[in-house]
């Protein structure tokens, strides 16, 4: 466990997700877990700020009422797209988002529509490329290379996701 650039509660996952043949997976999850939150916080954007200014004339503060509506829902829709798999967990909304932005042709774009932290992901992509680097060198036969475009897990390899407090996700 002392290999890996990683707290050792991240490097314990890992060895788990290696039990239960799903490594790549695990090291998307864990690399996005360390790199910190992938998404733009809702405090960030400022749609739930509710200043009123009695010098803006009506029609101006209703038409930024209306934007602040349209890019909370826009906010809360690209959530949801990443929660398909299990919508009770952030770690595999994690796992979506770093699988869905290895396949996209235009990254910067990808963030700014979903409201991702370009950077985050970039670090999470280096972070998965260190990990399995070290996981081929010091394990040999156990991954065979460095897969950055990984197919979403299907329903059945998602059983539980990683939780604050030690469970693990579980791949059959």
């Amino acid at each position: 466990m002392n290999l890996f650039p990683l707290s050792p509660r991240f490097a314990k996952i890992l060895m788990i997700g290696q039990q239960h043949k799903c490594l790549p997976y695990v090291i998307a999850i864990v690399s996005a877990l360390s790199v910190g939150d992938v998404f733009v916080p809702e405090q960030q954007l400022g749609f739930n700020d509710d200043e009123e200014d009695d010098e803006v004339p009506t029609n101006e503060r209703s038409s930024a009422r209306d934007a602040k509506s349209k890019l909370r829902s826009d906010y809360y829709r690209a959530h949801t797209n990443f929660a398909t798999l299990d919508a009770e967990s952030d770690a595999i909304k994690m796992l979506s988002v770093v699988c869905a932005f290895e396949y996209e042709k235009n990254p910067a774009d990808f963030c700014a529509r979903n409201f991702i932290r370009l950077k985050a992901m970039e670090e999470t992509r280096k972070l998965r490329h260190q990990i399995t680097n070290i996981v081929m060198a010091n394990c040999p036969g156990v991954l065979p290379k460095f897969e950055a475009k990984l197919s979403p897990p299907s329903k059945l390899q998602v059983l539980w996701a990683p939780q604050p407090f030690g469970q693990f996700l579980i791949c059959v």
